[in-house]
């Protein structure tokens, strides 16, 4: 079953890519990765920067869900660059999560020994009126 609030979160800032970094082009949402020796999966957001690079982008909303962030994000990246043939400096990685009590160790330690640029957001989603969210990125 998909997680409707980490759906939510991403379409909102797929709409809104400001607030994670000025200048961010929206290139792509749940950006399809197949794979010919095993699973495939899906990137929650691509864009690019203003310099070119390519940013693929990791949401998260739970502890739960962020055990399986590295795991996603290593594959995740390792497929979408070798499909594009780009080095590893054209590419950043950014984790938008709404809890960090499983990940914060983790995506630090991954962040010091992977050749990618990884950035990291807290997001905080609170509810405003009915079914509409008010998000808070730091």
């Amino acid at each position: 079953m998909a997680n409707r609030l980490e759906d939510k979160i991403r379409d909102y800032l797929a709409d809104h890519l400001e607030l994670l970094e000025t200048g961010l082009q929206f290139l792509g949402k749940e950006y399809e990765l197949p794979n010919p020796f095993g699973a495939g999966g899906r990137i929650d957001l691509l864009a690019r920067d203003i310099y070119g690079n390519v940013v693929v982008i990791e949401i998260k909303r739970s502890d739960q869900a962020a055990r399986d962030a590295l795991h996603e994000i290593h594959k995740y990246t390792a497929l979408f660059r070798n499909s594009q043939g780009l080095d590893e400096s054209r590419i950043r990685l950014i984790v938008a999560s709404t809890e960090w009590h499983e990940l914060r160790l983790p995506l630090s330690e991954f962040a010091e020994i992977t050749a990618y640029t990884v950035e990291a957001f807290s997001i905080a989603v609170m509810p405003v009126r009915s079914r509409t969210f008010r998000r808070l990125i730091s």
